[in-house]
């Protein structure tokens, strides 16, 4: 019943958003992988945001879904957010490192854009490269759709659980805190990191038309919590007897390395997941 009354308000509001000029923004990534963000009136779709899926936002209520062409779900971003330790409620607010723009001057123009060339800091730590437009940030679409972007971010999140886990990198974890920035400053044409581009805008088409039901969420795919999302993937096909069992072996595996392995001073504990 839930997601049949998200889904009647999300396509609600669909046919009754003000229609203006669509726009298509191409790019690549460092692969040579080809994505897309599509804007048109208050929806955009942005295609491989996720693995094997894409990402639907309202542009007026700040609303986000992630489609899961393989899973065959659509994941609800506005619910709360899985906990993933314990050490999730240990509290650094005010303690996040702080993320720096340093501008170097003008950048190249890439494909007809003039650019800005800003490096990009975390603390004192040089991480990356961002050529940054301003002429297409006066378009009001592309604009809010940046806007939207920038507040739908989890990179404080992110930044915190950096501060917990040592094995996450700052630098990627830039990577996404910048996106608030980008409404002022420009939008990022090119990414350089360690000499290699790792994104690129190769086009920004404003004259285009997209296929009727392009902004539809999948009639057919269930909406889920972020919660509902990680117990159906934790599961792999299995059922709650075989799982309960899998998960028990799990643990008396991990008790044995744990009593038999002496730790070492400031290496946590191995695990082991038969889930894998």
């Amino acid at each position: 019943m839930r997601h049949i009354i998200l889904l009647g308000i999300f396509l609600a509001a669909t046919t009754s958003a003000t229609v203006s000029g669509a726009i298509l923004i191409e790019s690549v990534d460092a692969s040579g992988t080809l994505g897309t963000v599509q804007i048109e009136g208050d929806y955009a779709r942005i295609n491989h945001a996720i693995t094997e899926g894409y990402m639907l936002l309202n542009l007026v209520n700040d609303q986000a879904y992630a489609i899961s062409t393989k899973g065959r779900y659509v994941m609800d971003l506005s619910t709360p957010f899985v906990q993933r330790s314990p050490h999730g409620d240990t509290s650094v607010a005010g303690n996040t490192p702080e993320i720096k723009l340093k501008k170097q001057g003008k950048g190249p123009l890439i494909n007809n854009f003039t650019t800005e060339h800003y490096q990009v800091f975390v603390k004192d730590e040089y991480c990356f490269d961002e050529f940054l437009a301003v002429q297409p940030i006066t378009n009001p679409q592309i604009q809010r759709f940046l806007q939207v972007v920038s507040r739908l971010s989890t990179s404080h999140d992110e930044i915190e659980l950096s501060l917990l886990f040592d094995d996450l990198d700052p630098c990627e974890i830039a990577a996404d805190s910048i996106d608030d920035q980008y409404p002022d400053r420009g939008i990022p044409m090119r990414t350089i990191r360690d000499g290699k581009v790792v994104h690129e805008i190769r086009n920004i088409n404003t004259e285009i038309k997209f296929p009727a039901g392009t902004f539809d969420l999948p009639p057919e795919f269930p909406v889920l919590s972020r919660r509902e999302v990680q117990d159906r993937v934790s599961r792999k096909g299995y059922s709650d007897a075989e799982l309960e069992e899998v998960l028990k072996k799990n643990r008396a595996i991990q008790q044995q390395i744990e009593d038999m392995t002496p730790q070492q001073p400031g290496m946590g504990p191995t695990t082991i997941d038969l889930l894998q």
